[in-house]
């Protein structure tokens, strides 16, 4: 398709360069502009095609904004402020260097988007097996050595048994909440893990 964009855009420019007044030259650079515009709508607006998960890819399921178009976009404007309540729970890092991660249900993966997306979505994620530390768990802690994990969920479900399952870790609960906005509501822990802690840490 790039071809034909590139064919179009040369002939008409050729055209236009030798200043062409014939009919057939007029034809034929209606024609060329006509491809050109029609190759640029079919790469901009054509529907993506299927394909397998890319190797080495992170999971980022597609967000569903487009369907407020012409609709309620309330339910996303609820999402959105809710979500803006994160960082100030949170809170900045306490130090230089301080690794952050988070641990959500994966069965809400989809409504967590938005929230597990401050924080860099699946790329910071403990693992698929939330509320049970596992081994793809334990890996991923050994290697970021964080200072923090934050847990997210729609319901707060699990999440004392998420704390007892880092055990290994010396986790501590140091703040808790539920933000809210309108219909959307997200349930935040976020736990100090004293084992990677620095000291300075308050």
């Amino acid at each position: 398709m790039a071809a034909v964009v590139v064919a179009a855009v040369g002939a008409a420019a050729l055209i236009l360069a030798r200043r062409l007044t014939s009919w057939t030259a007029a034809a034929i650079a209606a024609a060329a502009i006509l491809v050109l515009v029609s190759g640029q709508l079919f790469l901009t607006v054509a529907p993506p095609k299927g394909h397998g998960r890319i190797a080495g890819a992170v999971f980022d399921p597609r967000p569903p904004y487009d369907n407020a178009l012409g609709g309620n976009d309330t339910p996303y404007e609820d999402e959105y402020a809710a979500t803006a309540k994160i960082p100030a729970l949170v809170g900045a890092p306490a130090y230089k260097g301080e690794a952050l991660v988070t641990w959500e249900p994966k069965r809400q993966f989809g409504a967590l988007q938005s929230p597990m997306g401050i924080y860099h979505n699946a790329f910071t994620w403990v693992s698929k097996s939330f509320p049970v530390l596992d081994r793809t768990g334990v890996r991923k802690l050994h290697a970021w050595r964080p200072g923090q994990v934050v847990l997210m969920s729609r319901t707060g479900e699990g999440f004392a048994r998420a704390v007892r399952s880092l055990h290994a870790y010396r986790p501590v609960v140091v703040r808790r909440g539920v933000l809210s906005h309108g219909s959307y509501h997200v349930h935040v822990w976020v736990v100090d893990l004293r084992r990677y802690l620095r000291r300075s840490h308050s």
